[in-house]
């Protein structure tokens, strides 16, 4: 298959493996079929179950995925996103059905461990998880709607930036579509708008999460590691304009703290967000890169809190954000190139 991208994407199954016993011509007759796939991109894919002929085709149907690496996606990905996916596996489990009343459904629950996408033009690391477990997910095609249980992550990690002109690094990661494409899509906008997909996640949960935020956006520079992040983020639901609730927290470097509160537009939680990021108790020694750079002088002690609020409306960010600096003491001089030679002790 050739991507948009241009990059080929490659699918080898090797063995394949499909049974079809006691096909038959009868109205009803049901002839029990199995399918099993070795990826030798890794993982396996079984299926086992029922299909009827007439009269009309059904079929009904367990699927089972093991450790299917995700990395087989990468020219799909390529398509939308400057992201590459070193790592990742998926397994499933899905009770699959299709008939005349009912062109697909699918009831199961699925698993993605050791998820490691990067920064395809920085070439470091963006995202990740130890594992991502969703108990329950229920799809109908001919409902149109996606139920999704929580979502429970253990260990994620995120790599967040807010740029000199209040953009993020994952803004910029965005693929703009080619004009095929974007003509394709006007010209399916001038046809009949199709009923959008009835879709609600029930809660997510992050154990042990972890994060490096820097904003450039600030009078100064600012970055930081969190680590041990805990919290849920309430139901996401595209049929509600109810916005989803935010609340999470997490360490920063051995005494500080951080706090992430407020809400997500449930239609697009890129479009319209409204999020408070509390860090309370940062050492402003961690900061002396910064102060040796413009000041030419370390930091000896002190402490911070900062107060950002930043909202999304319509896609734009603007930042609302407080910062108190108590019991700064400048540490020993040190030479940096361009740093400015101020009187300062």
């Amino acid at each position: 298959d050739q991507a948009l991208s241009g990059e080929p994407a490659q699918i080898v199954i090797d063995p394949l493996r499909v049974e079809l016993r006691d096909l038959s011509n009868q109205p009803g007759a049901v002839s029990p079929l199995s399918v099993s796939a070795v990826l030798g991109s890794g993982g396996q894919a079984d299926l086992d179950g029922e299909l009827t002929l007439l009269p009309d085709l059904s079929v009904d149907a367990r699927l089972e995925l093991g450790q299917v690496a995700l990395a087989v996606a990468q020219p799909y990905l390529s398509e939308f996103a400057r992201m590459t996916l070193n790592d990742g596996a998926l397994d499933a489990q899905f009770a699959i059905a299709n008939n005349p009343d009912e062109p697909l459904s699918a009831d199961g629950g699925l698993s993605v461990s050791q998820l490691e996408i990067a920064d395809a033009v920085k070439e470091e690391r963006l995202l990740g998880w130890q594992s991502l477990t969703i108990d329950r997910l229920k799809f109908s095609l001919a409902e149109n709607r996606l139920d999704i249980s929580e979502v429970a992550l253990a260990a994620p990690y995120a790599r967040l930036l807010i740029d000199e002109d209040g953009s993020t690094n994952f803004q910029q990661l965005i693929v703009e579509q080619p004009e095929a494409a974007a003509a394709a899509e006007a010209e399916a906008g001038e046809a009949e708008p199709s009923e959008p997909l009835a879709a609600t996640l029930a809660k997510i949960t992050i154990a042990d999460g972890s994060a490096d935020f820097s904003d450039r956006n600030l009078p100064f520079a600012f970055a930081t590691e969190i680590t041990e992040l805990e919290g849920s983020i309430s139901t996401l639901a595209t049929a509600s304009s109810e916005p989803a609730q935010v609340d999470l927290q997490g360490r920063v470097a051995e005494y500080g703290l951080a706090e992430i509160s407020g809400s997500l537009s449930p239609a697009d939680p890129t479009l319209n967000s409204d999020l408070s990021v509390l860090f309370r108790n940062v050492e402003l020694p961690d900061l002396s890169a910064y102060t040796v750079k413009f000041a030419g002088r370390r930091i000896q002690d002190g402490r911070m809190d900062l107060d950002l609020r930043y909202r999304l409306d319509e896609g734009k960010l603007q930042g609302d954000n407080s910062v108190v600096i108590d019991r700064l003491t400048l540490g020993e001089k040190e030479d940096y190139p361009g740093a400015a030679n101020l009187p300062l002790g």
